[in-house]
């Protein structure tokens, strides 16, 4: 709740000093585009893609943080996220105290390694994937704004681009459709199912 306010009111405070919107509709299109953004809701409002380019890069980053776990939103997903924060903070202890037994814990239950290994595999996982899909969208002839962002669309399920697919997805070749559909099966089912089918081990 926390982080998604903050980028509603990052939002919201912007377009209203950068002139964009008078103050009711910097609170109401802001709130609405920034829930909707970052829960890939997919909706879109006011013509977004001409707000300024810092709302826009802002919500595409907020895009990754997704929703809560167990919910139909895409991105990495907030637990997620947490987990990664607490896990750094352990290191930093750590880095002061080494021989120190810190555990990450949410509320008063620790969380096992294996859950930490998983969840940095992850995370590792969906960025890599998202550098290769932008790096292979730039290839099929997209500029870095729209590919970057038209990547974030596809792997976080969100629906919404930037650049030159902030209105719609109809100026890209028919290849980067391709891999925008490969992406976006791979973000839905979160990265390791996918991967599996490609393991030996896994027809054993």
């Amino acid at each position: 709740m926390a982080v998604i306010g903050g980028i509603v009111a990052v939002t919201c405070a912007y377009l209203y000093f950068s002139g964009a919107f008078p103050l009711w509709e910097s609170l109401h299109h802001g709130f609405f585009q920034s829930l909707s953004i970052v829960t890939s809701n997919g909706h879109t409002t006011a013509g977004y893609s001409d707000w300024p380019f810092f709302v826009a890069l802002l919500l595409l980053l907020g895009s990754f943080f997704g929703g809560c776990v167990g919910s139909t939103c895409g991105g990495i997903k907030a637990i997620r996220f947490l987990l990664l924060y607490k896990q750094s903070v352990r290191e930093i202890r750590l880095l002061i105290r080494p021989t120190a037994q810190i555990a990450v814990k949410l509320g008063n239950r620790p969380i096992p390694d294996r859950v930490m290994q998983a969840v940095w595999g992850f995370y590792y996982l969906y960025i890599f994937c998202y550098c290769a899909l932008s790096l292979a969208l730039v290839g099929t002839g997209l500029d870095l704004v729209t590919a970057f962002g038209t990547a974030a669309a596809g792997l976080n399920n969100m629906g919404v681009g930037l650049g030159d697919t902030a209105s719609n997805f109809s100026s890209i070749s028919d290849t980067a459709t391709v891999l925008l559909t490969v992406s976006m099966i791979v973000g839905r089912l979160e990265v390791f199912p996918v991967l599996l089918l490609f393991h030996p081990d896994f027809w054993k």
